[in-house]
Order: structure tokens, then C-alpha cells, then sequence
């Protein structure tokens, strides 16, 4: 494969805090090893190629760091798993967009204050990424959640820093016929968002550099949840 791969990437600095920026990229995926078994002469694979465009703002202050992007990545020919093939079988979905929002928040409290030693964030994604051709031209990408995030808090105190975060991630499709009801072998249907809550605890040794503990248990409450 041969194709030109054009970028441009502009930032702007109002102040040493303060960054502005947009960017376009094309980038190129070929086809991978494990996909080229599922090629035949009525299921040729092309290669997928995507043009991005994304602009945004950065602040970085001295305890609140904070990051807001927004993008649209248009894909030619995306490749597409099909569900319930054994071994995978992979096909060119065509072209997709996928437009969203993207948001970053951190912040450390006074160091003089009452809650020294606590830091808070969170993340917050929302991408909609849509068929642009074929029978399902409209229709959401499969195994595409349209809103995904995080919240989390972490207090560091003697060495010792206790953090405790919660994820997730809305509903999503499985085929590109955005099937709602479950199918009888449990291969199509809609996916249910979910979320779970996520706990860390680390511990580095005064005086001994390179060497710390680290526990974590994910799922603290047991949530049930699934994928197909």
C-alpha cells in the first residue's frame, strides 16, 4: 500500500497557562494478519483510512489542570467484526463518522488547607459515530457507547495514598442494524451500560527509592454486568 498521510497541527498561546490548539491528521490501518483469513473474493478487504480534525483548550494552574477537545474522525472504509462468526469473520462496514466531545478536570487542594493531600477528577467522553453508507446508513457503529466517563478521588498523606474512582459507560449495539431485542443464542441485542466502583491503596517507602506497594480491588461492589 502507498497513500499520503497529511497533518497539520496549530497551538496558540494567550498565556503560559492558557493553550489553544486544532489539528488535522490522516492516519491508515491496514489490514492485520488475523483479518486477512476472513478475505475472499466475495468479501474483499480494503484498507481503512481516516481523516481527523480536532481543536480544543488546555489550562494547567497551579492546583486546576482542565482539558476540552472536540473532534470529528470520518473513516472511508471502516473494518467491522461480524457477531456470531467462528473464527471472526471481518468485512468493510464503508464510510462512519464519529463527532464528539471530550473533557478532562484535576484538581489539588491547598497544601495549607484543611484538605491538603486530596486531589479530585474526572472524565467525560461523548462520541457519536454513525453509518454514512449501506442499508443502515444513519444508524449507530456497533460496540460504540455514546457517553463514557469517570470520577475519582485520591488523598496522599505520609507516604500512603488511598484513591477511589467510579467508571462508566452507556448502552450499546452489536450489529449494524442496531438490534434491540435479544437474539435467541444471545449474539445481537442491545448492550446495557453499566458502571462500577473501583479502590487503590500504594504505599512508597521514605528513603527507598523505586520501591512502593500497590493493592487494588476493582468492582468493589460487585456489579453484574456483561458484553457479547
Amino acid at each position: 500500500n502507498s497513500r499520503a498521510l497529511p497533518s497539520m497541527n496549530v497551538s496558540y498561546l494567550p498565556s503560559e497557562r492558557l493553550t489553544l490548539y486544532t489539528a488535522y491528521s490522516t492516519s491508515f490501518g491496514a489490514v492485520q494478519y488475523t483479518q486477512l483469513n476472513s478475505m475472499s473474493e466475495t468479501n474483499p478487504l480494503d484498507p481503512e483510512v481516516a481523516k481527523t480534525w480536532e481543536a480544543g483548550a488546555r489550562y494547567a494552574g497551579q492546583r486546576l489542570r482542565s482539558e476540552l477537545t472536540l473532534f470529528d474522525l470520518r473513516f472511508d472504509n471502516q473494518i467491522l467484526s461480524i457477531p456470531g462468526t467462528n473464527p471472526a469473520v471481518f468485512r468493510n462496514l464503508g464510510a462512519t463518522t464519529h463527532d464528539g466531545v471530550e473533557l478532562a478536570l484535576d484538581y489539588d487542594f491547598d497544601k495549607a488547607g484543611p484538605l491538603a493531600g486530596l486531589n479530585l477528577y474526572a472524565n467525560y467522553t461523548y462520541v457519536r459515530a454513525v453509518q454514512e453508507s449501506g442499508e443502515f446508513e444513519g444508524r449507530d457503529v456497533p460496540f460504540y457507547s455514546r457517553q463514557s466517563g469517570s470520577l475519582g478521588a485520591r488523598y496522599t498523606a505520609n507516604g500512603w495514598t488511598l484513591g477511589l474512582s467510579a467508571t462508566a459507560q452507556g448502552k450499546h449495539y452489536t450489529d449494524t442494524a442496531n438490534t434491540v431485542i435479544e437474539t435467541a443464542n444471545a449474539a445481537l441485542g442491545r448492550v446495557a451500560g453499566f458502571g462500577a466502583l473501583n479502590a487503590q491503596l500504594s504505599y512508597k517507602m521514605a528513603g527507598k527509592k523505586g520501591l512502593d506497594f500497590q493493592l487494588g480491588v476493582n468492582n468493589l461492589a460487585d456489579r453484574r454486568y456483561y458484553t457479547r
